[in-house]
């Protein structure tokens, strides 16, 4: 049985860490999480591989310098696209940054989260060859060719939007009888349902007080999505909540699987984009 590509991906982390000057133990502690998994030995078999690669692809692995652009033959007008994009991790690699662009370029249709999962991909990928792990990678890279639209004809025009909306929302329960507290209502995408039973409401999470609050339930660490029409997308496994308005149908999933839901909405025929908060 191969090794599960899991493991490729965690070998593929611990060398971005190792090419940034990490020592053993703070890669193992770092990959591991606090698990133990993998073992120090393990990562000690990993970085006696990762000795063996040439400077020059270190070097790529190391943190992405704006200053280096032209070096790195990455043109000045990217800056907005790749600093959208990477926002989110300030200290992302070069070959993060040229696979960002690259990606771009061969699909500009692409929404921000398609982007970073396919970057993400693509470096484990070029890792696994550097390292000579993995066996033939040929599929896999096919994969990566048909996620960018390779084998769309119609081209990714014909593609619907799924908008994803900024912020982390949470799913609200309160009691009968009782008075929406002041951190509902405020900005981005609000539902109110009231039955006899109580009342259900989503809404940011930022805005809610931590702790326990006395006759609400709260479950956080929701996304939410919105079609503008249409029929919902089939998520296959992933656990979703909808609710219709006339504004069009927004959907709530876990915040853990939008990136599993990028390539089922994908080969589903939608991209997602991402859509700012309202007030």
């Amino acid at each position: 049985m191969g090794r599960p590509f899991s493991s490729y991906v965690n070998m593929s982390r611990a060398l971005e860490l190792y090419a940034i000057g990490l020592g053993l133990t703070e890669v193992q502690q770092v990959i591991s999480q606090g698990n133990g998994t993998p073992s120090i030995r393990t990562v000690s078999y990993w970085i006696a591989r990762f000795k063996e690669v040439p400077a020059s692809q270190l070097y790529l692995d190391r943190p992405f310098e704006w200053h280096n652009m032209e070096s790195y033959q990455i043109p000045w007008e990217a800056i907005e696209f790749i600093s959208g994009i990477s926002s989110e991790d300030s200290s992302f690699s070069v070959r993060r940054g040229k696979w960002i662009w690259r990606i771009h370029l061969a699909n500009p249709g692409l929404g921000d989260i398609q982007v970073r999962d396919l970057v993400s991909r693509c470096v484990v990928l070029e890792h696994m060859e550097l390292l000579g792990i993995g066996g033939k990678l040929d599929e896999k890279w096919k994969l990566i060719w048909k996620a960018l639209g390779g084998d769309n004809s119609k081209g990714d025009d014909s593609r619907r939007s799924l908008r994803l909306l900024e912020g982390v929302y949470a799913v609200c329960s309160v009691g009968v009888g009782m008075v929406l507290p002041e951190w509902v209502g405020g900005q981005g995408f609000v539902s109110i349902i009231r039955t006899q039973f109580g009342m259900s409401v989503v809404c940011l999470q930022d805005p809610i007080p931590s702790g326990e609050i006395d006759g609400i339930s709260i479950t956080g660490g929701w996304t939410c999505l919105r079609l503008p029409d249409g029929d919902v997308p089939k998520f296959g496994k992933i656990p979703f909540m909808v609710m219709t308005t006339v504004a069009g149908i927004y959907v709530l999933v876990k915040e853990s699987n939008v990136t599993r839901l990028s390539d089922i909405v994908w080969k589903a025929g939608y991209r997602l984009r991402e859509e700012q908060v309202f007030k």
